[in-house]
């Protein structure tokens, strides 16, 4: 049986590479064209999420934006949160994320706790 921290580091590198390659195959596949479209559809929604404009562009659903920003106002006008309230919720956890990893690196410099704390999750996560 192979020893759990070499699979646990191949699939560290897998990711990277996977990462690279996606990375590369948008770089040829979306131009300056996309982001035109891409930036022009943000400025007429903002309040539509980042995430729904992108898909609905990079698949060339532009002509949806407008019945998409309908729903996402009616939504929003709803339940009372924003994007800009779902942002900032999400700055604040990224935040305290990194503010804790500092904190844990300043403990440990070598970064062992981390890594045995990160192993003991996939444990945990694989039983």
């Amino acid at each position: 049986m192979a020893n759990p921290s070499d699979a646990f580091w191949q699939q560290l590198v897998d990711q990277a590479t996977t990462e690279e390659q996606r990375l590369t195959e948008y770089t040829q596949r979306y131009g300056e064209q996309y982001a035109y479209r891409l930036g022009n559809a943000y400025m007429q929604y903002p309040w539509v999420n980042p995430q729904i404009t992108v898909s609905l562009v990079l698949t060339d659903n532009d002509d949806l934006m407008p019945q998409v920003a309908e729903y996402a106002a009616a939504r929003m006008s709803q339940i009372g949160v924003s994007p800009r309230d779902i942002a900032e919720r999400d700055f604040i956890a990224r935040e305290t994320q990194r503010s804790l990893l500092s904190d844990s690196m300043r403990l440990d410099e070598s970064g062992g706790d981390l890594l045995n704390q990160m192993l003991d999750s996939i444990r945990s996560v694989e039983q």
